[in-house]
């Protein structure tokens, strides 16, 4: 093998595993047994609230006029989490019908704090051993006046939530430093390591040297 087809077979490998989850493979107590196990609720702090809209034209939310609540966002968000093909994750809000019987130890509290220090947004999460039982996440009062920046933090902090990290070395995940403020949907890496950890079928979802040319999303 020359020089020039070893480097392009470097540069494949190192841009196609991209994404990237905690470290021990933390993960919620859900599973792909029934329609209720496979959530994950999402308590919504002041979900009434209206948020000044400036997304672009492509974006789902530009239907949603010109001032939509909170609550509205957040559903283009859980859409965006909720329709990966190979994935069981599936997030609802605390109206869902199975939060009263399930939303133990599975719940992911929104809130927004003003003045605090909160450069945008934070996500902690709350453990028991290497199981995730809860998550926080704080944003700052300031994302109510863009839809665009609300989209692209709160996203970025909920996958925070469900277990996926930074991915330093890539540029095509909401979760990287370096995706830019244009980008406020999942992208290919985030979706990558969303099926990793909420796989609908687990061998198709081991670690394998494909070079990231097949991926059922």
């Amino acid at each position: 093998m020359n020089k020039w087809k070893l480097l392009n077979l470097f540069l494949i490998t190192f841009l196609c595993f991209g994404f990237r989850t905690y470290f021990d493979g933390n993960r919620w107590n859900i599973s792909n047994d029934s329609t209720a196990s496979r959530k994950l609720f999402v308590v919504i702090e002041n979900g009434s609230t209206t948020v000044s809209n400036d997304v672009g034209d492509q974006d789902p939310a530009k239907g949603l006029g010109d001032n939509p609540t909170v609550d509205e966002l957040m559903t283009t968000i859980f859409n965006d989490y909720n329709n990966i093909n190979a994935s069981f994750l599936t997030l609802v809000d605390d109206a869902d019908g199975d939060f009263a019987a399930e939303g133990d130890r599975r719940t992911i509290t929104i809130k927004f704090s003003g003045g605090d220090g909160l450069q945008a947004g934070q996500a902690e999460l709350e453990m028991d051993g290497d199981i995730i039982i809860g998550c926080d996440v704080g944003v700052d009062e300031d994302l109510l006046e863009s839809a665009t920046d609300f989209l692209r933090v709160m996203t970025h902090e909920i996958g925070h939530c469900i277990g996926l990290d930074h991915p330093q070395e890539s540029t095509n995940a909401i979760m990287s430093y370096f995706s830019g403020d244009d980008n406020t949907r999942l992208m290919i890496d985030d979706k990558m390591g969303i099926v990793f950890l909420f796989p609908k079928d687990p061998a198709g979802a081991e670690e394998k040297n494909s070079f990231g040319l097949s991926c059922g999303l």
